[in-house]
């Protein structure tokens, strides 16, 4: 900074106090270029860690939406069942009269 204040002072027009204010400014904008940038980088990384949290709720989506058709397969299968249960029973059952059982 310092050959950069004596640079503007030996080229001439300007006095000490200019010179340092120019180089500082500089610096100044220089320092806040830098801080953007970073800036920019945390967002970006911000960004990515929001896609890859998006991608994992979408999976686990659908892992719901798989568990959720198994779940229904099964409710319909065990329905089905009791139906089929029932039927039977009600077929066997009506085939003797209850004092039927003395007769054996």
């Amino acid at each position: 900074m310092f050959s950069a204040m004596l640079d503007l002072h030996k080229q001439g027009g300007m006095t000490i106090a200019e010179c340092v204010h120019a180089v500082l400014s500089v610096q100044d904008s220089q320092d806040s270029i830098q801080d953007s940038q970073d800036s920019f980088q945390e967002s970006v990384i911000t960004l990515k860690q929001y896609e890859d949290i998006i991608k994992q709720l979408e999976i686990q989506e659908q892992e719901l939406q798989k568990c959720k058709a198994q779940i229904e397969r099964r409710d319909r299968q065990v329905t089905e069942l009791m139906r089929q249960m029932q039927e039977l029973r009600k077929q066997t059952g009506h085939k003797k009269a209850w004092w039927m059982f003395w007769k054996n």
